[in-house]
Parts: C-alpha cells; sequence; structure tokens
C-alpha cells in the first residue's frame, strides 16, 4: 500500500467520485461551496491547539493485495474506489475462499461495518493481474459531514438496504437450505424490501387486513390484544385483572403468517419498541407463487413456538414481563457484553472498583446504575436483583461514537470499544452520548518533567526493585490514613477513559487461552461476571426467533447459572476437612494426645494435630496477600477464597 499526500490528487480524486463530488463543488466564481467541511476532511485542523482531521486518505494497491480482511472488527473506516477493479470473496465450507461480486468505480464499501458496528463480511483486493487501485479512505467522522449531501445520502441508504436485504436472505437460505435452493431465494428478494422503522412506530394495529408478511432481523415489537386505544399503558392495565393479551417479539420471528389459514385481519396491534429492521413481503405477491408459500410455511413450521405467534396471551407471570420490558427498554438485551452484579452474593466490599482501578489507575465501574428484579426462571417464584453498574457495555451499536470528531473512540480488532489516547481531544463528546454514564474524563497523565535541563531517564534495576518494598511497608506499616484522590476540577487538557474488557493489561498476555476482566476476577464471591445478555436473561432469550444469529463476543462464562469450578471446590472442601478431621478424631481417641506416633520420637497427636492446624492458620492468613493481587493472572479470587474457608475449617477443628 501506497499513501498519497499530494492535496491535489486527493481533490481531484474526490472530484472523480460522483458520491462525494459534491464536497469540492465550486461555485462560479472559484470558491468551495463546501469550504469548511472540505478543510476539516481533507486538511485537518487545529482547534485550541487540538488536531482534528483530516478524514480521509488518498492510497493505492497494487495487483492482488488486500484492502479489507474478512472477519475483523475495523468499524472505523470504510472506502470509496476511484479507479481499479476490486473482487470481493467470502470463505465457503466446500471451496474455500469464493468470489462473490466485484466492485466498479465509483462505489463505496465497508461501510456497513461502520453503520451496523459488525466484522467485516468479506475480503477486498484488488483484481490479479489489473492496475493498481486508488482508494479514498474516510474515517468515522466522516460519515456524518457527507451523508448532508444527497447523492451520497442516497447512495449510502441504498447500500445499507440492500446489504440488509442480501444478509437477511442469507441467513434464511442457511437455517432451511433444503426449502430454499437458488431461485426461491432470489424470487424472494424480488418480491420483499427491507425497511428500518424508529422508536414507537405502529407496524399495524387490531382490524387492519394482513396484507404483508414481517421478517425481524433487528430489534424488538410490542404486541398487544384488547388495549389498542393505547397500547403503551397495556402493562397498567394487566395489573388490574383486565384480559389484554401482551409480549414482545426480538429478531427472527415472522408475524403475518395467519394470513395464510384464511384469517384477513390483524387481532393484534404491534409497536416498535426501538430501531428495528425487517424484512417485509407483500401476502398477495406470495399467493401467486404457490411453491415460495411452502416453503416459507415449511421452515416457519420448524419452529415449535410459531403457535404463539397468532396471538399474544395475558402474561402469566407479571415480573417477568416487568423484567422483560425494562431489559429491552433500557437497551441491555442488545449490548454486546454486559457486566452483572448479583445482589444476592455481592457483599459490597469494593474489591471489583478498587481492583479496576490498580490496573487501569483510575476505577473504570461505578457501582450504580440500572437495577432489574427478575424470576430465577420465567415460571419461578424466586426472585434474582440484578445491578448493571455504569461501566462500558460494548454496545453493538454504540451512540458514543457518533459525535466524536477524530474518531478516537472506536471498536478496536478484538471486538472492543476502546478510545485512542493519542487521537483523543478531551471534546467530552463520547461522554455526553453514552447512555449508561460509562464514561469518564480524567486529566491527562503528563510525561515526567525533566530534572536540571536533561531528560528524564526510566529507573534502573536496583531503583525498580525498590518500588514493590516501599509500597509493601507503606501497605502494611504505616499508621498514616489513606490518602484520597483529589477531585477533578480543571475543564482542559482531559482525557476520556473507559472500560476496554482489560486489554493490553497484564491481565490478558498474548496466547491467553481465556479473557480475564480485573473485576471478576478479584470478586470474592462471584457476584460479578460479563454475560451475553440473550443467554443470561432467560425471558428474552424465550423472545428471539428461530433464525436469529448472535455474534456478540469476548462473553466470559455464566457462573451464576453453573460455575463447575466452585462445584468441585465444595466437593473437595468437604471431604478435606471430612477425612482429615475425622483422621484427627479418630488418632485422638486412639492413641491420644500425648502418647508417642512412632518410637523414638517427639511426634505426638497433639504435635500432629498443631501443626496441620498452624499451617491451616497460614494459609487462612495469607487470603489478604492474595487479595493484593490485582495485575496479574493468579486465579479468580473466589476459588482462592474457597480454599482460605475450608482450610482454615480444617485447621479450627483439629487444633480444637
Amino acid at each position: 500500500m501506497n499513501e498519497i499526500t499530494n492535496h491535489d490528487r486527493i481533490i481531484d480524486a474526490i472530484k472523480g467520485v460522483d458520491i462525494v463530488a459534491n464536497l469540492v463543488e465550486q461555485q462560479p466564481n472559484g470558491e468551495f461551496k463546501n469550504e469548511l467541511d472540505m478543510d476539516v476532511i481533507i486538511f485537518g485542523r487545529n482547534y485550541n491547539n487540538k488536531q482534528v482531521g483530516p478524514y480521509v486518505r488518498l492510497l493505492e494497491f497494487q495487483s492482488n493485495e488486500t484492502i479489507i480482511e474478512r472477519g475483523t472488527w475495523e468499524t472505523s473506516i470504510f472506502f470509496v474506489l476511484v479507479e481499479g477493479k476490486l473482487e470481493a470473496y467470502v470463505e465457503d465450507d466446500t471451496e474455500g475462499e469464493k468470489k462473490v461480486g466485484e466492485i466498479a468505480p465509483g462505489n463505496s464499501f465497508g461501510e456497513m461495518a461502520v453503520l451496523a458496528g459488525i466484522q467485516r463480511s468479506a475480503t477486498v483486493k484488488v483484481a490479479s493481474g489489473s492496475k493498481p487501485a486508488l482508494v479514498l479512505e474516510f474515517t468515522r467522522p466522516a460519515l456524518r459531514l457527507l451523508r448532508k449531501f444527497p447523492k451520497f445520502g442516497k447512495a449510502l441508504d441504498r447500500s445499507y438496504r440492500n446489504y440488509g436485504l442480501g444478509l437477511m436472505l442469507n441467513e434464511i437460505k442457511e437455517f432451511d437450505p433444503q426449502n430454499f435452493d437458488g431461485d426461491l431465494i432470489k424470487r424472494l428478494g424480488d418480491a420483499a424490501r427491507f425497511v428500518v422503522y424508529e422508536k414507537n412506530h405502529v407496524l399495524f394495529r387490531t382490524g387492519d387486513p394482513i396484507n404483508r408478511l414481517v421478517f425481524m432481523r433487528n430489534g424488538w415489537i410490542q404486541r398487544v390484544s384488547g388495549a389498542d386505544f393505547n397500547p403503551n399503558v397495556a402493562d397498567l392495565l394487566v395489573d388490574v385483572g383486565k384480559n389484554i393479551g401482551l409480549d414482545f417479539l426480538g429478531a427472527g420471528n415472522c408475524l403475518g403468517v395467519e394470513a395464510f389459514n384464511g384469517q384477513k385481519e390483524w387481532k393484534y396491534s404491534a409497536t416498535v419498541m426501538g430501531r428495528a429492521e425487517v424484512l417485509e413481503v407483500a401476502v398477495a405477491r406470495l399467493q401467486s407463487q404457490p411453491d415460495l408459500t411452502r416453503a416459507i410455511i415449511s421452515t416457519l413450521s420448524r419452529d415449535s413456538s410459531v403457535e404463539n405467534l397468532l396471538k399474544p396471551m395475558t402474561p402469566a407471570n407479571r415480573k417477568t414481563l416487568n423484567s422483560t420490558k425494562r431489559e429491552i427498554e433500557t437497551g441491555l438485551a442488545d449490548t454486546g457484553n454486559l457486566l452483572i452484579m448479583d445482589m444476592d452474593l455481592c457483599v459490597r466490599c469494593g474489591n471489583c472498583s478498587l481492583a479496576c482501578h490498580k490496573v487501569h489507575g483510575q476505577s473504570r465501574l461505578l457501582r450504580r446504575g440500572i437495577h432489574i428484579e427478575r424470576p430465577v426462571k420465567p415460571a419461578s417464584s424466586f426472585i434474582q436483583s440484578v445491578l448493571v453498574p455504569s461501566v462500558c457495555l460494548h454496545c453493538k451499536d454504540p451512540e458514543c461514537m457518533t459525535g466524536c470528531p477524530t474518531g478516537a473512540i472506536a471498536r478496536f480488532p478484538d471486538g472492543q470499544v476502546d478510545i485512542d489516547p493519542v487521537t483523543c481531544i478531551g471534546c467530552g463528546d463520547c461522554a455526553t452520548q453514552c447512555p449508561y454514564n460509562a464514561i469518564s474524563m480524567i486529566p491527562r497523565p503528563e510525561t515526567r518533567p525533566a530534572r536540571n535541563g536533561k531528560e528524564a531517564t526510566a529507573p534502573n534495576f536496583f531503583q525498580k526493585s525498590l518500588i514493590p518494598a516501599r509500597q509493601f511497608y507503606n501497605r502494611f506499616f504505616s499508621l498514616s490514613p489513606p490518602v484520597l484522590p483529589e477531585a477533578v476540577t480543571q475543564t482542559d487538557n482531559l482525557l476520556a477513559v473507559k472500560c476496554n474488557l482489560c486489554q493490553g493489561t497484564s491481565l490478558n498476555p498474548s496466547g491467553a487461552s481465556r479473557k480475564a476482566y480485573s473485576c471478576e476476577e478479584n470478586c470474592p464471591t462471584g457476584a460479578l461476571v460479563r454475560v451475553n445478555p440473550r443467554e443470561y436473561f432467560s425471558e428474552v432469550k424465550n423472545t428471539v426467533g428461530l433464525i436469529y444469529k448472535d455474534q456478540t463476543h469476548a462473553i466470559g462464562r455464566n457462573i451464576h447459572k453453573s460455575d463447575p469450578l466452585s462445584t468441585a471446590w465444595h466437593i473437595f472442601g468437604i471431604l478435606l476437612v471430612a477425612v482429615f478431621g475425622g483422621a484427627a478424631l479418630w488418632g485422638t481417641i486412639r492413641y491420644t494426645q500425648d502418647a508417642l506416633l512412632l518410637p523414638d520420637s517427639w511426634l505426638t497427636m497433639r504435635w500432629l494435630t498443631g501443626l496441620v492446624g498452624l499451617l491451616g492458620i497460614v494459609w487462612t492468613m495469607a487470603y489478604s496477600f492474595r487479595k493484593q493481587v490485582y495485575r496479574r493472572r493468579v486465579g479468580a479470587l473466589r476459588y482462592w477464597m474457597l480454599s482460605h474457608i475450608y482450610l482454615g475449617v480444617l485447621a479450627g477443628f483439629v487444633l480444637l
């Protein structure tokens, strides 16, 4: 790859592409119509000594050189082909790398990863044996400025809809390849349209004619029967005993299949609860193609819950209904990586926040946030109290990226949403955009000042060795009270920080087989865990349909549901206390406390039980030392605590 930095060539390249040519459009007198936008996108500007932009680069790629790699998390850049020939490839289970299309000059590509926050779906490379390709690379902030130009906005919207339609059709085909061959999928695509609805949009009301099938790809729908005058108060009517049908449906569900059973009108109303992407197919088009109708009905009938789609039922468990609605309305059900605190297990020790502070220099976890009370199981009477603390949820469609003027906040190669401290200018836009209060502004760390006019040097080996000793002394032997950090009062030279899933720390060295998070690793009771919300919240999982595919990342094990290692520790600990405690009791009865166990030795039961008890006490006292280990991967604190507990019980028994 070769970067062309000549600004005249960059401007000429933009002029040659119709969808972005408005950026450098000139007036009759020769002045540029969009000079301010052009200035920041192409040249970059300095605002209060902070560099913003440029947002575009002109790159030259040689024959067979890869521009986009499939499966990567590059959600901050997209491209426009100026000249050359590009080819797109996907992985095929039988053929390996398979060519699926070509990209002609003047077209954009890679923008779907930016708009949808997903991994790259295809590999794009320069065609083998062709001339070098010129490509304009735009960063995410340019998208906000370019979308106001009609040609670019329409092209982006058209591209997004075509991509969503193709992705949905591909998911249907992969789910049921026997019923949907290439011809049927093509005809389904010709008869369908891909639509994006905003929050509170009413899809249809009770009594409206069923004129289309609605396949849900993303988002949530609330269905109500019996309260069509105002569906928003349906949950209140359920409380007073009214016969109201109410439920929620997520991705993968299909509405309108009852039209093929002779039903003419909807028996319920449907309202979009948030931004939703759906695939709509006119019933009349399907009725004229019986083979396509049979394929759809056959596919839907594979789902045992399809009968529940005919009409929402009166909720059997009011608490399950409340928790489901809250999880959807707060956006928790759509997050990519959710941190959960089970408040019945939490002992309010604050070790999670302290561990985060020790690892990152400042805590990125605030123990306040969204509270949810939910049944442990949909029909259970046992209630679990859950806290979702104010910490980054690594959303699938992050709002915090919307206003960043430099593109500093982005989804990084491992899938986590993070902030580049080099390009962050401390404007605070991301912090104000985040709906979960998960981004903090801190004073930008300053470099060490020079001494006597000379540059500061790194500490030598002897100085480094003294640092832990000094910290140990100050922690355990100092009589002075701990000093609280000073409050942040400055308003300039700030840096945005947030949870980055402990990437780039000693907790996640290269080659590690699993992810480790400082907050979860240092919780002594296992109250804290990172989960996939649609797996953790069973009430939400039950609303997801048959075609839904999960694309979350970096999810930990759900230790609230199943923690085999903890169970093994309990079994081992109980056996340890029973076997060795029983042996101590048996030995005392058999030999008494002062009889010699071995001839010509000093070993008695009094000595033996005393030494075993002493070792148990030493191990129990060592818990405080393990609790101070925050930056190293030494195993979860909850497992260490179990070992200290059982050995402490054993020590007490044998000493007694």
